[in-house]
């Protein structure tokens, strides 16, 4: 059972709903009865900038994938977005003069997006690194979806900047419920 007081006082910019609507509209759902339903002002579904509760925005992109029977909707939903929905953040790293200058700006201010997720990063000899994201305590015990939007979103935009052939060495998700408090993990292999 997640922690009131944790999970009040978690936040996430409202950008991260970017698209989400549209998607579950598409896939023959009510989006703003979902967003009702699970704690999220509707107005929330097409602002960028409003601070939400971070468990509202999670249960609304599970609640989307039991209400419209999409168990991919979190991947389905990166295909819509990109890093621009980050905001700030995202521009910080784009002046970023590396990858990894752009990894580790987001590792060090993704407070700046949320607090209710860390990213932590690690970097290898090799040039490779391991970048990690996963929910805060108490946020939500369903988190598949908002860890598969989060890599997705990764991907594609290391993509961007690593050709749109580049692939990680690999991806690592955690869904099963025994192992919660464990994090997603994609090992990524770009140039510094």
């Amino acid at each position: 059972m997640a922690n009131p007081s944790t999970t009040q006082m978690t936040w996430v910019r409202s950008g991260v709903l970017s698209g989400a609507a549209d998607l579950v509209q598409e896939l023959g759902g009510d989006p703003r009865a979902l967003a009702l339903q699970c704690g999220l002002e509707p107005a929330a579904l097409d602002a960028q900038d409003l601070p939400v509760q971070g468990p509202a925005v999670v249960g609304f992109f599970e609640g989307a994938a039991d209400a419209t029977g999409c168990t991919d909707f979190g991947i389905r939903l990166a295909s819509r977005q990109s890093f621009a929905v980050l905001g700030p953040l995202w521009l910080a790293m784009l002046r970023a003069p590396s990858v990894q200058d752009a990894l580790e700006v987001l590792a060090r201010f993704f407070i700046v997006h949320t607090n209710g997720a860390l990213v932590s990063l690690q970097l290898q000899a090799d040039g490779s690194a391991f970048v990690t994201y996963s929910l805060v305590a108490g946020v939500s015990t369903r988190d598949r979806q908002t860890m598969e939007l989060g890599l997705a979103l990764l991907c594609n935009e290391l993509r961007t900047h690593c050709g749109p052939s580049w692939m990680p060495r690999g991806v690592l998700f955690c869904h099963d419920q025994c192992l919660q408090g464990w994090t997603a993990i994609c090992a990524v292999s770009a140039p510094r």
